[in-house]
């Protein structure tokens, strides 16, 4: 990248986002691709996330089961990555 494109970059940036992305720099190779593939994502959809209809169904089906079980946070993790998330 230039130079000054990248100092004009970094002139429309919050602070916030400055620090986000120094902490980036500092992941392994594949860790940065995959955030750099998030914050794509992200963007693209203006954080305007929502769940289908049968999504909703399905939350609402497993939230009122009387077994429904509860993940730890490693747990989450752990399938998360299964999924490249």
């Amino acid at each position: 990248m230039h130079f000054l494109a990248a100092v004009d970059i970094l002139l429309y940036m919050s602070k916030l986002l400055k620090e986000a992305f120094d902490a980036l720099t500092r992941l392994p190779e594949d860790d940065q691709e995959r955030a750099a593939r998030a914050i794509i994502d992200f963007a693209a959809h203006d954080g305007d996330y929502r769940l289908s209809d049968d999504q909703v169904e399905e939350v609402e089906r497993r939230m009122a089961s009387k077994d429904r079980t509860y993940l730890s946070a490693p747990q989450v993790r752990s399938r998360l990555d299964h999924f490249g998330i």
